[in-house]
């Protein structure tokens, strides 16, 4: 069964048990959908305007932040179950190297699809922050702080698995691209989380 299909407390209790998946590049995802899933949320909810393009992008980002709690999943098996091949022969060897190697490139392509997906999440709900019904506001911050959340938990998967990556200029390449994108995800929440204070009266 996906991870997305089990009840919430299921969900939970996998990733608090003694597997080492889920972990934290699969919440990241599953946080990364339910910044949208408020950012559709707080669309539905204003009816003074029009925003059913923008509550469209929201839910398309969410469904393919739930295929990445998955993805992230099945990306880290990939390394787990090149770690246990045999490793006898100089063959064996090779092969193992190569298969963690790319496994390693799975583990760092599912992070980084993450936090362009929270990135245009945050576009998204800057959008939104510019006319929307304001008594849906804290919904909009917590839609804000959670694609934050999203880029900043998979940009520590991006990190971790670069560094084990033999093609060092490929990883400095995946680092490089997904620092520029937390930067516009940070900015992003920071803006929408200081309009959400002003309107509520902080």
């Amino acid at each position: 069964m996906k991870l997305v299909e089990l009840k919430t407390s299921d969900f939970v209790g996998t990733v608090a048990s003694s597997e080492p998946a889920p972990g934290g590049g699969s919440v990241a995802a599953l946080t990364g959908a339910l910044s949208a899933a408020l950012a559709e949320m707080v669309c539905t909810l204003t009816k003074t305007e029009d925003l059913s393009g923008l509550k469209a992008e929201a839910a398309d980002l969410k469904e393919k932040l739930l295929v990445m709690t998955d993805k992230d999943t099945e990306a880290f098996m990939k390394v787990a179950n090149a770690f246990s091949m045999p490793k006898e022969t100089d063959d064996e060897k090779a092969a193992r190297s190569a298969a963690i190697q790319d496994g390693l490139l799975a583990c760092l392509e599912s992070p980084r699809e993450v936090m362009l997906l929270a990135r245009d999440a945050i576009r998204v709900i800057q959008k939104i922050s510019e006319n929307y019904n304001t008594n849906a506001a804290s919904d909009l911050g917590v839609a804000a702080l959670s694609a934050e959340a999203a880029a900043k938990g998979a940009w520590l998967n991006v990190l971790i698995n670069a560094g084990s990556l033999k093609d060092k200029e490929k990883g400095a390449a995946y680092k490089t691209e997904c620092e520029e994108v937390l930067r516009e995800v940070e900015e992003g929440a920071k803006k929408v989380y200081a309009g959400v204070l002003e309107e509520i009266g902080e």
